[in-house]
């Protein structure tokens, strides 16, 4: 069907949508009408045509509509035809050779996106979601349900991404769009590039997958800005000197806080584990007969279960966090009763933090949790024999390759055990 005055007129968009395109069926010369709906929910309409340039079909803006009429449209749509044939090498049709022709370069023909325009094509906000979606289930979560890299893909696309190409049809964004969102943060913010880089791309690759684009816009839009932007150097976590451990631990007690968190900021400390593996600690995980702590695949970072041996400083710290429940399933490091009883919500992480900025406080110190694990292993490295192998363990880290796992049958539980004890005793030692 071809376009008429009554159809440009009348053609709108439902609720809901944001894009809609309509041909002018044949010996329309591939004329289009576009129609968007822009971010403050106006509708634009405008004339676009689709020719074959060097080989790909390419979608070239003609101009915007009422301004410039159907007829209007259609004979720029036939004069761009008539000269892109009278460019090509080879026979002239006969349609041609009554014409004078004008060099194609006389009058450029600018791109208005790298690939062809395609009904119901997604933008960029629902592509990016879609991707995020289809993520979710690999990506590990805290104890509360969350996932730090969900987080990092939305705050980057609510921060960068979505008041500037989040409502534009993902087939229309070009190179040129993605450098300028890049360009402002090469040298101010490069890891910001990066992962707008990383998460584009992915995006975009998707849609090529879709066949909604044949060509990812992020890789031209790098290259012109050199590549890669330069990382700032990571800072690394503030680890207090093992020679400190034992005043920072004392300090614990003294300062003001619920003894709850205390008790977890100690066991944290006592464990050498994380924070988000302590705050989850649940009393099905404990083995009180065997004095160990078995810490479930989805809450440890490598995906992989880890048996922590207890000693008996953090034994004594568990039975003192002992509230009035015992449910398997309850929270160790529970907030005041919910609903009757403890043990139904942890402590939050924010909790933990703060408690650690008091210790500091009374002791002058920068210590976070996380750098306590390289507390640990320093002392580990410097006050004892301690294999690597077995020092790395301890922090449930695996170097070894797939081979060496598979014939290694064991965990090193009971290798592990006494340095666990060592450094108890050590963090407990009487100050001089």
């Amino acid at each position: 069907m071809r376009l008429t005055d009554t159809k440009l007129r009348e053609a709108t968009l439902a609720d809901g949508r944001r894009y809609r395109v309509l041909g002018d069926g044949r010996g329309g010369y591939g004329l289009r009408l576009v129609i968007q709906r822009g971010k403050s929910g106006n509708i634009t309409k405008s004339f676009v045509q689709r020719l074959t340039i060097d080989g790909k079909q390419t979608d070239i803006g003609i101009g915007g509509y009422p301004l410039l009429t159907l007829d209007d449209a259609r004979a720029i749509a036939l004069d761009n035809a008539r000269r892109m044939r009278v460019s090509r090498v080879g026979s002239i049709p006969s349609i041609a050779k009554s014409i004078t022709p004008t060099p194609i370069a006389a009058t450029p023909i600018t791109p208005i996106v790298e690939t062809p325009i395609i009904e119901d094509v997604p933008t960029f906000g629902d592509a990016y979601e879609r991707n995020i979606q289809l993520r979710q289930e690999q990506w590990q979560t805290n104890t509360r349900g969350r996932s730090s890299s969900e987080l990092q893909w939305r705050g980057k696309y609510k921060n960068y991404l979505a008041d500037t190409i989040g409502d534009m049809p993902i087939n229309a964004i070009t190179s040129r769009t993605m450098q300028e969102i890049l360009e402002p943060l090469w040298t101010s913010k490069p890891s910001v590039a990066n992962d707008i880089i990383s998460y584009s791309s992915i995006v975009f690759e998707w849609a090529i997958g879709m066949e909604y684009i044949a060509t990812n816009p992020v890789g031209k839009a790098r290259k012109a800005l050199g590549g890669r932007a330069a990382r700032r150097e990571k800072q690394s976590q503030k680890a207090l000197s093992h020679a400190k451990i034992a005043d920072w631990y004392s300090a614990i007690e003294r300062v003001s806080g619920m003894d709850i968190a205390k008790n977890a900021l100690r066991f944290l400390i006592l464990t050498a584990t994380r924070k988000e593996e302590v705050l989850g600690a649940k009393w099905q995980e404990i083995d009180f007969a065997n004095k160990t702590w078995t810490i479930p695949a989805d809450r440890m970072k490598a995906s992989q279960e880890h048996v922590v041996p207890l000693s008996s400083a953090a034994v004594n710290v568990l039975i003192a966090s002992m509230r009035d429940t015992h449910k398997p399933d309850a929270y160790i490091f529970s907030t005041e009763r919910q609903g009757g009883e403890y043990g139904k919500k942890m402590i939050a992480s924010g909790t933990l933090n703060g408690m650690v900025k008091r210790v500091n406080a009374a002791t002058g110190e920068a210590a976070v949790p996380h750098g306590m694990r390289t507390t640990f292993r320093t002392w580990v490295a410097e006050c004892t024999d301690t294999d690597r192998e077995i020092a790395e363990l301890c922090l449930s880290h695996d170097d070894a390759s797939k081979v060496e796992k598979a014939y290694r049958r064991t965990d090193y539980l009971e290798k592990r055990r006494p340095i666990m004890q060592s450094w108890a005793d050590y963090i407990n030692m009487t100050k001089a």
